[in-house]
Parts: C-alpha cells; sequence; structure tokens
C-alpha cells in the first residue's frame, strides 16, 4: 500500500463523511466536482494542528465544513468564514450547526 496526503493508514483512499453520486458511495479518488474536490485535497495535504484557515465566501457552508472536518482531525485549529450575503452566513452557521452538534463551538460576529 501506498501513503500520501490523500490516503490513509494502508493505503486506503480518505473518505471522511462519504460521497456519493446518483446513491452510489464513491472513493475520494472520484472527482465529482472537480475544483472544489482538487481544493479540498490540497486543503487536507497542507493544513496541519493549530493553523486559522479562512473560508471568504463561505456561501452555504460546504467548504467550511470541509476546513473544519481537516482541522478537526489535525489535532484543532481556526476556522474563518465570512461572506457579503448575510443569508450565506445564516446558512453556513445552520449546515455547521447541524453537522457539528455537540462537538465543537459555532460562533458568529457581525
Amino acid at each position: 500500500g501506498g501513503s500520501g496526503p490523500f490516503l490513509a493508514e494502508g493505503g486506503e483512499p480518505v473518505n471522511e463523511r462519504g460521497r456519493y453520486r446518483d446513491g452510489v458511495r464513491v472513493a475520494d479518488t472520484v472527482l465529482l466536482h472537480p475544483h472544489t474536490d482538487i481544493a479540498h485535497r490540497y486543503w487536507r495535504s497542507i493544513l496541519q494542528k493549530d493553523d486559522l484557515a479562512i473560508d471568504a465566501t463561505c456561501g452555504n457552508g460546504h467548504d467550511t465544513l470541509e476546513l473544519v472536518t481537516i482541522l478537526s482531525r489535525a489535532g484543532g485549529g481556526r476556522v474563518l468564514a465570512c461572506d457579503i450575503q448575510e443569508t450565506a452566513i445564516t446558512s453556513a452557521k445552520e449546515r455547521l450547526q447541524t453537522q457539528l452538534e455537540g462537538l465543537m463551538e459555532v460562533t458568529s460576529r457581525q
């Protein structure tokens, strides 16, 4: 087996929350959305414990959640998410609170 930033111990692809295409689970090696999949793989390869990651266009919070997950698995860190649209911030906050309920504190500042 191989190793590297995108492989777990033993060379198996890392699949953090489960990824699906047409209802079928797929491995991380399958590009579902090439630009975001490549970005997520890159983030997993560089983010380390105690890093600060900034999501400057948080939108619905999908990438923000990915950054939180990556830093959590690295041992902890901080994610700052912002957006020009208040509805995007609200949506991202709701996604994070739902996905991370009881695991992490989600705070916001105006």
